[in-house]
């Protein structure tokens, strides 16, 4: 996965920060520079390689064959120099043979595979207070994952009981999320207006600048989740775009499961909250107006996903989507995902949990369908810090009333959030201790 995330074309195509022969001529030069990095790829690893490793690698080299070989050629089919155009051909011929040589490196390696993806719990405490900067300690974890399931279960019962009180709550919730848009990509531009234009009525915060972000199909390599931001940028021009990429169901799949992985309607403007207005993007549009070039710089995955993930509350509690309880019920489905993430990052690197324990628990306790549910779990084999979303949202929760208590009748939402995204990307108990004013040099408790 490391070898095939340097070779993304989409990131010289989607946006046209030079003219089309300059970046032609950059896409040549990476690709007759990849033979050389796939082919240090087999002398790298010791030993075996993580089976679900092995099988994302995989999709995105397939899915990045798919790319070179229509999108890539069609987005440089405008060129005219033909001197040009024959480098280019020559380069993604050479892009290409490299990819397929790669691909059948690593499905070679799958009958050595293990499951030596595990990090063990010190492990990954360590990875937990080095890279998210707060306490690691995996037993405290834990029960804070298992609390927030509790938590969101009940809170899920009552609000499908506001929509029937008669049916069990599974059975409203599968029926919440079988409301499927006739046009994802039309449907989330609709929402992503919507948002906007609540944030402005309601004055949650600042919105700078002009910019917006546009909705598009995921490219083909980048499948690996449902939806995300593609950000330009924090050092880019206003005119750059951003894009909201949406991503279609595996073609491969049975026809069951791809109709399955197409978000509801509802579920939908949970993501495009946690994206766009006022998650992700509204973070950015931030971030570009720090005068700081360090907090501008880093993105801090606990503070920027526990922020994304806290909008979609703040959201709801605001009256969003004129508190409807199924945007209700979808705001909850999405905060149980998170949930289980955390514990599924636990369980399989803490507590021996296995990919299709985790699998099942997903399905199980967030309703996820198998695709999604099987799609979870190897995440967490690679990213066993996406347990950041429900540890940064509370933490944020938390901070927020410890800055309400400070401030009493002074206290402003908009004020906090500002104050809030305009530490970028600091760490969070840089943050808190910016946000509490207490001095330099004093490390709040969490």
């Amino acid at each position: 996965m490391h070898y095939n995330g340097a070779l993304e074309l989409d990131r010289y195509l989607a946006r046209e920060y030079a003219p089309l022969g300059q970046r032609a001529r950059a896409i040549v030069a990476l690709a007759r520079g990849a033979p050389a990095r796939l082919a240090a790829a087999p002398r790298q690893p010791r030993g075996r390689l993580a089976a679900p490793w092995l099988t994302i690698a995989i999709f995105e080299v397939e899915g990045q064959l798919e790319f070179l070989r229509a999108d890539v050629r069609e987005a440089l089919a405008p060129l005219t120099d033909p001197r040009l155009r024959a480098d280019v051909d020559d380069a993604l011929a050479t892009l290409a043979r490299a990819l397929e040589d790669h691909r059948a490196f690593l499905v070679a390696r799958q009958e050595h595979s293990d499951q030596s993806h595990v990090l063990g719990a010190a492990a990954l405490e360590r990875d937990v207070e080095a890279y998210q900067a707060v306490d690691g300690d995996v037993d405290e974890l834990e029960r804070l994952g298992r609390d927030a399931v509790a938590r969101d279960t009940e809170r899920l019962a009552l609000a499908a009981r506001a929509i029937d009180p008669e049916r069990p709550a599974a059975d409203v919730v599968r029926e919440v999320l079988a409301v499927k848009p006739l046009d994802v990509l039309v449907e989330a531009r609709r929402q992503s207006a919507e948002a906007r234009r609540f944030i402005l009525e309601r004055d949650l915060m600042r919105l700078p600048g002009k910019a917006v972000a546009e909705v598009r199909e995921t490219p083909p390599y980048a499948r690996t989740a449902s939806a995300m931001l593609d950000g330009a940028g924090p050092f880019e021009p206003e005119t750059m775009p951003s894009f909201y990429l949406i991503s279609p169901p595996d073609s491969r799949l049975p026809p069951a499961e791809q109709a399955a992985y197409v978000p509801s309607t509802w579920d939908l403007m949970v993501i495009t909250t946690h994206e766009l207005y006022p998650g992700h993007f509204v973070d950015e549009l931030h971030r570009r107006t720090i005068p700081s070039r360090v907090l501008k710089s880093f993105w801090h995955q606990l503070v920027g996903e526990g922020w994304a993930h806290y909008t979609e509350q703040l959201m709801w509690e605001e009256g969003f989507a004129r508190r409807d309880p199924r945007f209700h019920v979808a705001q909850l489905f999405e905060s149980l995902i998170r949930d289980q993430r955390l514990l599924c990052a636990i369980g399989i690197h803490a507590r021996g949990m296995t990919v299709d324990e985790c699998a099942a628990a997903m399905r199980e306790v967030a309703y996820q369908d198998a695709a999604n549910a099987r799609d979870e779990a190897v995440r967490g084999t690679y990213d066993p810090t996406y347990l950041s979303y429900t540890l940064g949202k509370q933490l944020i929760l938390e901070l927020r009333e410890e800055v309400r208590e400070r401030e009493g009748e002074r206290f402003r939402l908009r004020d906090f959030h500002d104050r809030f995204l305009a530490l970028g990307g600091a760490p969070f108990p840089a943050i808190r201790r910016a946000m509490l004013g207490l001095p330099p040099g004093v490390t709040p408790a969490r």
